[in-house]
């Protein structure tokens, strides 16, 4: 059973996985931003169910076997919506040990600081979920 939680402005499912992840994920975004003098992300709930979907649909927990990604590995960047921009970041954290490595490997990533530092970019959303092999996969959707 999965649990929202309502974190300041920040919902997170919780439950598959410890709310730290992807909460040390959306505030190490949110501090790089402000470092840069970029405007903050504004948390956008629309994006939530289906970016929460795409974290449990990597985690393999509708029963497909979760890729072999490399932690901070994926980042893409597609249309979205009429004129929109999506950026997708995904990461596989292999055990619930560390705090902070997706978010850290997301910015030693060109693909990644660019999406995450990107000033056109003002709407974000953040999931993760415990695969079967006892990784935490995490998404993030950032968008104009």
């Amino acid at each position: 059973m999965h649990r929202i939680v309502v974190l300041g402005f920040l919902v997170l499912a919780v439950g598959c996985a410890p709310l730290k992840y992807p909460a040390a994920t959306w505030q190490r975004a949110q501090q790089q931003r402000l470092t840069q003098g970029i405007v903050q992300l504004e948390w956008d709930g629309s994006l939530f169910p289906a970016v929460s979907e795409r974290a449990q649909e990597l985690a393999g927990t509708y029963g497909g076997i979760p890729p072999s990604y490399t932690v901070g590995e994926s980042v893409g960047v597609y249309p979205w919506g009429e004129n929109g921009v999506l950026c997708e970041l995904v990461g596989k954290q292999p055990t619930w040990g560390a705090d902070d490595t997706i978010a850290g490997l997301w910015m030693s990533n060109d693909q990644g600081r660019t999406c995450i530092l990107g000033a056109e970019y003002h709407h974000a959303a953040i999931a993760a979920y415990v695969g079967p092999d006892g990784s935490v996969y995490e998404v993030m959707w950032i968008t104009n």
